[in-house]
C-alpha cells in the first residue's frame, strides 16, 4: 500500500449531538444529520428479553427504580425508566429504530458495551435492516469481542478501540506501534480507533495503513485538532460537534 495515500476523513457524531438532545436518542441522531455528519456512533447493550438498546452505561441511573441494570431488565421496563425527555425522539431507542432511520449513504458505528452474548442478536438485527453492510462498523474495546464478531459476520467491519499510550482505559493500552498491530491482528480487526492524543501522529497512521488497517480517532472536540488529524489521513474523526468541525474544514480546505 502506498504510504503516502490519504483518505477523506469522515465526521462521525459521538452519540449524536449531546449538547442538542439526550445522547444516543433518535433526536440526537437527527441533529447529527441536520449538522451534516457523515455518520453517527452509538453504544449498545442487550436487554433481558433479547433486544438491543442504545445507551452508554450498563445501568440507567437515578430512576424511580433506582439504578436499573439493562441486562436484567426488559426493554419495556428500561424504556420506562429512561423516560421520554422533553423532545420528540428522546426515548430509549432500539438499535433497529436507528437502523431504520439511517439516511442513505450515511455511516453507523456500533460500539458493543457488553460481551459477546450480543453478537447473534446484533447479526440478526443487521440482517433485517435496510442498511447496507458497507455502511456499518462494529467497534469495541475488547479485542476478543471484535474477533468473535469478525468470525460471525465477516462482511461487516470491526474496529478495535484503544487508548494507546494514554492511561484512560488501561487494559486497552498498547505501548508501541507494533503492540497496537499485534492486538489488532489478534482481533482480526479491520482497523483501530485510537483515543485522541499527541502520540497519534502521521508516522503511526502510515505504519498502520501500510499494514492494511484503517485508523480512526475519538473523541475530538476542537475544529483545529480535528483538522490536524484530518491532515494525517485518518479514516474518521469522532466528535461531539460535527457542525463546527464541518464548517472549519470548509473554510480551510
Amino acid at each position: 500500500m502506498d504510504s503516502q495515500h490519504t483518505y477523506q476523513s469522515l465526521i462521525i457524531a459521538h452519540r449524536g449531538v449531546p449538547e442538542a438532545a439526550r445522547e444516543n436518542t433518535l433526536a440526537s441522531f437527527d441533529e447529527a444529520w441536520n449538522q451534516n455528519a457523515d455518520g453517527i456512533e452509538t453504544d449498545v447493550h442487550l436487554t433481558r428479553d433479547g433486544l438491543i438498546v442504545c445507551h452508554h452505561d450498563p445501568v440507567i441511573s437515578r430512576t424511580l427504580f433506582g439504578d436499573l441494570e439493562i441486562a436484567k431488565a426488559s426493554y419495556k421496563k428500561a424504556k420506562r425508566a429512561f423516560g421520554k425527555g422533553i423532545r420528540q425522539g428522546e426515548h430509549l431507542p432500539l438499535l433497529s429504530e436507528v437502523l431504520e432511520t439511517l439516511p442513505e449513504g450515511k455511516r453507523l458505528f456500533i460500539e458493543i458495551k457488553c460481551g459477546p452474548e450480543i453478537i447473534p442478536v446484533l447479526k440478526q438485527t443487521l440482517e433485517g435492516s435496510p442498511a447496507p453492510p458497507e455502511n456499518i462498523a462494529v467497534i469495541c474495546f475488547s479485542p476478543e469481542v471484535i474477533r468473535d464478531w469478525k468470525e460471525a459476520v465477516p462482511e461487516v467491519k470491526g474496529f478495535w478501540l484503544s487508548s494507546y499510550l494514554k492511561e484512560t482505559y488501561l487494559p486497552y493500552q498498547a505501548n508501541t506501534p507494533s503492540g497496537l498491530l499485534k492486538k489488532a491482528r489478534t482481533a482480526n480487526a479491520d482497523g483501530i480507533s485510537i483515543e485522541q492524543q499527541e502520540s497519534l501522529d502521521k508516522t503511526l497512521v502510515q505504519y498502520l495503513n501500510n499494514q492494511g488497517l484503517e485508523v480512526h480517532v475519538w473523541t475530538v472536540d476542537t475544529p483545529q485538532q480535528a483538522s490536524w488529524y484530518r491532515g494525517m489521513g485518518l479514516h474518521s474523526i469522532t466528535t461531539n460537534h460535527p457542525e463546527k468541525v464541518r464548517e472549519y474544514f470548509s473554510r480551510n480546505s
